[in-house]
């Protein structure tokens, strides 16, 4: 059936918007990133309520509760206290759940006050979300933030029709037993009607969780869990890019001179590019080692190529990252100093956010992109160096530990723990032929381009029984990210429903 007068109710983390006071008024920008891409349009289409913790330091000056007329949507933000906040984001969610998840156990840290805290901010995402929905309502609950919500939402409003989709990749059983918690995650995550992962392998990570774990039955071949009297449906559905985006971008001539002009300041022949947040899981330190194997073996190249890693910054609070940060810049400053000839250096590494403009010109002008990371549940940098490769040239290296591997067949395929064979990898890319590159680059483009983040959209919301024309997620473009707008009246905080911190 078709979605009719059912409404989206949103909820995520981060929100679609941040804002800022520029002269004295309040403006929105579109947060970067596919999901809002693809899910605006059709919440402009259908109407709904997105919300998301307010994450803005305290004492910032908050939107207004203006006047104007209210969209066809609303946004609501949550406000938590720091206490309570820092508990839930920077403690559970990324000191437990993520490292956990992507399977480094040695980077978790257990503290009950973290999960205290993490259920209570859940229970704020609940309440609203009950409060928002109408009995026809969907309420679709997005990523490991907020696992405990399909539950209590189940709890509060056994009506509601609630989907969840998981983000990052989910572990083996005897990987995710380790947690403490791992039993109520589990249960709160069954609490909805339809669970999405983004490949095979995590569903199967999930039934067997669910069947080890809390001893319930499961069927493999029909991806259901028997949970009380329901039978939560557990599907793979991988998450496209922002392909229309990308494609468009690199067919501008503004974003080709900025690409010609890169090629021209490098002085280079090819161009290995490396864009990833500062993450662990992302494996820029063993890549910069790999590189240097590379260097080694093939000494004569030295002065053809050079390798462009970004890196964007990311949970700057917490030490693990402050040490990786210091470990990959000294990595770079050694390679540097040992291997430059001239005015050539083996790796040109910037720690900085980066436009989505600049990001397709860096995609447009790199021969070879090197994405590998320890684990990634997708990894969309991969997908969208593809949509940005508008000639048909360039090659793609991925990790076999990504979820985009399993879609990416006529990628060049690594273990990105093996340096060696991704050091031997590098030089089979670069001396690759232009038939075979052509190839490979169309077939991956004519995936990468049906499977998009709005097909994403349409198909998810398929499996759970609800269709959405092409026209729908299309309609009305979503505004393009980081350009700024006056925000309508539907951009307000919820008011004092904050945790407070625990005496």
């Amino acid at each position: 059936m078709r979605l009719g007068p059912s409404r989206l109710i949103i909820l995520s983390n981060r929100g679609p918007y941040t804002t800022a006071v520029v002269r004295r008024r309040v403006v929105a920008r579109r947060s970067a990133g596919g999901l809002v891409a693809a899910l605006e349009p059709v919440l402009r289409s259908q109407g709904g309520t997105w919300i998301a913790w307010d994450d803005r330091p305290p004492g910032r000056r908050r939107p207004p509760a203006l006047t104007e007329e209210r969209g066809p949507f609303s946004l609501r933000l949550l406000p938590f206290s720091e206490a309570a906040a820092s508990n839930y984001y920077h403690g559970f969610s990324n000191r437990v759940l993520w490292p956990i998840c992507h399977g480094f156990l040695d980077k978790c840290r257990f503290d009950h006050v973290f999960f205290r805290d993490y259920t209570r901010c859940n229970l704020e995402f609940s309440r609203a979300a009950v409060r928002e929905a109408s009995r026809r309502d969907i309420v679709w609950v997005h990523d490991y933030h907020l696992a405990l919500v399909p539950g209590q939402v189940r709890t509060l409003a056994p009506h509601l029709r609630t989907l969840l989709f998981w983000h990052i990749p989910f572990p083996p059983a005897w990987v995710f037993k380790a947690m403490p918690w791992a039993r109520e995650i589990l249960e709160g995550m069954l609490g909805a009607d339809l669970i999405g992962f983004h490949t095979q392998d995590y569903v199967r990570h999930f039934l067997e969780s669910c069947r080890v774990l809390l001893g319930l039955p499961v069927n493999e071949a029909r991806g259901e869990v028997q949970f009380g009297r329901r039978h939560p449906r557990i599907i793979a559905c991988p998450i496209g890019a922002d392909v229309e985006a990308f494609d468009t971008l690199a067919r501008r001539p503004g974003v080709l001179l900025k690409a010609h002009q890169l090629r021209k300041s490098l002085g280079v022949d090819q161009i290995v590019l490396g864009v990833d947040r500062l993450d662990y899981t992302k494996g820029i330190l063993e890549r910069f080692l790999a590189y240097e194997i590379f260097l080694k073996k093939h000494s004569q190249n030295r002065s053809r190529q050079v390798l462009v890693q970004v890196a964007v910054p990311s949970r700057t609070r917490v030490h693990d990252y402050a040490l990786l940060r210091r470990q990959i810049d000294e990595t770079a400053g050694r390679l540097n100093a040992l291997y430059a000839e001239g005015s050539w250096v083996p790796i040109r590494y910037s720690y900085r956010s980066i436009s989505r403009e600049s990001l397709a010109a860096l995609y447009a002008a790199a021969d070879v992109a090197l994405i590998t990371p320890l684990r990634d549940g997708m990894n969309l940098v991969a997908k969208e160096y593809v949509a940005s490769h508008t000639r048909n040239d360039g090659v793609l290296i991925v990790s076999e530990l990504a979820g985009a591997a399993e879609e990416m067949e006529e990628a060049l395929i690594v273990n990105p723990y093996d340096l060696e064979k991704v050091a031997d990898t590098l030089r089979r890319a670069m001396d690759m032929t232009l038939k075979e590159k052509t190839e490979r680059m169309q077939a991956l483009r004519s995936r990468v381009l049906s499977r998009d983040i709005n097909w994403w959209v349409r198909e998810f919301l398929r499996a759970a029984g609800f269709s959405l024309a092409r026209s729908d997620v299309h309609r009305g473009a979503a505004r393009p990210a980081g350009v700024p707008f006056e925000p309508a009246a539907w951009i307000q905080p919820v008011g004092r429903l904050g945790v407070r911190e625990a005496n």
